[in-house]
């Protein structure tokens, strides 16, 4: 439940991309405003408000609701770190990069929307996904059940650092982490661990799947390159058989029934569907969060399987 609080702040950035268009902005730094879905090229002191208050207040809510409605329930002790390192197959690793990758993804191009320079957008932006993450942790250290992780602050930081060297090296993202989900009947077995409803999404690792999608497109020489620009190969990490029970079950038990999947895809990268539609836009790079249902490969236990369509 506490890690659920990101849908949260993506829902909150979408809406402010989604926003309609700006009156005239007096003043030196601009005539007229851009359209609603494009980056301003010079400063526009209306939309950075409305990023800056909305993010204030959507993350104080936030972490206002977890203090609340979570670790008010908790137990609570000295602090303490805990190294979870070896649990989940780490797939709750990939989920903290992922939801950081995210989180300054958004940051950085709600930043370029209203116009802010590319070297403090690389800096402030870039950075929110493990600046506004990060504080989970420390909430976590003083939950005797929990403790603070280094792992998942390093998680943290991979995430953001991604986000910022497809800015850095390229002023676009072409390296993209992405997310897909299969129900399983894992949480059967484990509901209070797994989730019993919609939270299966959030809890239930066994059906969770991360992405990294790449377009060849921008790789390849001009005058030789007949891939279209929307076609990415795509790079998938799962795991099965994980119902926690860690520290309480029999560390062989869970490495024989553990393991690890890979996975070969293609993929959509949608943002890169041409339209002069603001609406097609936005759903376009909401899209873009999910990776696309398509035939992969997979590697697990030592052996080579064929999907018709991975979800």
């Amino acid at each position: 439940m506490k890690r659920s609080f990101s849908l949260c702040i993506l829902a909150l950035s979408f809406c402010m991309l989604c926003r309609g268009q700006d009156p005239p902005v007096s003043g030196p730094y601009r005539e007229r405003p851009a359209p609603f879905w494009q980056a301003d090229s010079t400063l526009n002191p209306q939309r950075l408000r409305t990023v800056l208050t909305g993010s204030a207040l959507g993350f104080g809510s936030v972490y206002t609701w977890l203090g609340v409605a979570w670790y008010s329930q908790q137990e609570r002790g000295p602090f303490r770190w805990f190294d979870d390192s070896h649990e989940w197959q780490q797939m709750d690793k990939m989920g903290h990069s992922y939801w950081a990758y995210q989180e300054s993804r958004m940051l950085m191009d709600l930043l370029a929307w209203s116009g802010v320079p590319r070297g403090k957008r690389l800096l402030w932006g870039g950075m929110a996904g493990f600046l506004l993450q990060s504080p989970v942790e420390l909430l976590d250290g003083f939950v005797p059940t929990y403790g603070a992780s280094v792992p998942d602050l390093l998680a943290n930081a991979s995430g953001s650092g991604l986000a910022i060297l497809n800015e850095a090296v390229w002023r676009e993202q072409r390296i993209q982490f992405k997310f897909s989900f299969w129900p399983t009947d894992y949480p059967s077995l484990r509901p209070d661990v797994l989730g019993t409803g919609a939270d299966k999404l959030i809890k239930d690792y066994n059906g969770q799947t991360y992405w990294l999608s790449v377009a060849p497109h921008p790789f390849i020489r001009r005058g030789h390159n007949r891939l279209p620009p929307w076609l990415c190969l795509s790079l998938g990490y799962s795991g099965s058989g994980m119902l926690g029970g860690y520290g309480q079950e029999d560390p062989a038990v869970i490495r024989e029934r553990e393991y690890r999947q890979w996975l070969l895809s293609i993929d959509i990268d949608f943002t890169k569907i041409p339209t002069r539609s603001g609406f097609l836009r936005t759903i376009f790079y909401l899209a873009n969060l999910l990776k696309a249902p398509a035939p992969a490969l997979s590697l697990e236990q030592g052996k080579l399987h064929v999907y018709g369509i991975y979800y």
